[in-house]
């Protein structure tokens, strides 16, 4: 009795430790996978940086935070997202990845011409789903 009750923790002990070392890998997957995404940005010429990169295993979550971007081309373009959040994530295949929902929060897109008078044009919104 004694023997099938370890038996039964250790499988226990087993099960969590992989969920939890699946989500940290998969954490750590999803974090490279978006940041090698902005480095094609960068690698354009134009600017690119984010905030934090989360996964949620369960819900297959992906949330990343405090998106700012500017294109190099002229008259830049600047682009301000204050978090996206795609739900249902799956990757069909290794060029693309698929959600059920993406949702936008706080989008501010931005563009300036260089002219005698300088225009400059900007639109806000709060959520974009």
């Amino acid at each position: 009795m004694v023997k099938i009750l370890i038996g039964l923790v250790a499988a226990i002990v087993i099960a969590v430790g992989g969920f939890f070392g699946f989500e940290f890998y998969m954490q750590h997957r999803v974090a490279g996978e978006v940041e090698a995404a902005f480095e094609q940005i960068r690698a354009t010429g134009g600017k690119a940086s984010h905030g934090k990169v989360s996964f949620d295993l369960l819900s297959r979550t992906v949330t990343v935070a405090d998106i700012a971007g500017e294109s190099g081309a002229q008259p830049p373009v600047s682009v301000k997202i204050g978090s996206v959040i795609a739900s249902g994530v799956s990757q069909p295949d290794a060029a693309r990845f698929a959600a059920d929902s993406i949702d936008l929060t706080d989008v501010e897109i931005g563009v300036e011409a260089p002219t005698e008078t300088l225009l400059h044009l900007t639109y806000r919104a709060r959520e974009l789903q």
